[in-house]
């Protein structure tokens, strides 16, 4: 056999290889943990309700001084 034989062989060795040891080469499933107390899902629901609440007034303020730079009302060195 010539290389170029011996080298395609070996590329599907490779890949019959690597296809059989797939199922040992996969990462561990992980699992979300159980929270240990309605305390503790409320408090983290609450923090979760305070961030949203951020991130909102930060959206609403993005969209503001968009709108004002299509207008042309641009404070600051975006429009010069």
């Amino acid at each position: 056999m010539d290389k170029m034989t011996k080298v395609l062989l070996a590329i599907i060795a490779i890949g019959l290889l690597t296809n059989a040891l797939n199922p040992w080469l996969k990462p561990i499933k992980a699992e979300a943990a159980a929270l240990q107390s309605d305390d503790n899902t409320h408090k983290l629901l609450g923090l979760i309700d305070s961030k949203l609440g951020i991130i909102s007034s930060d959206t609403a303020n993005i969209a503001f001084q968009v709108h004002n730079i299509a207008n042309g009302v641009c404070p600051g060195a975006i429009c010069e």
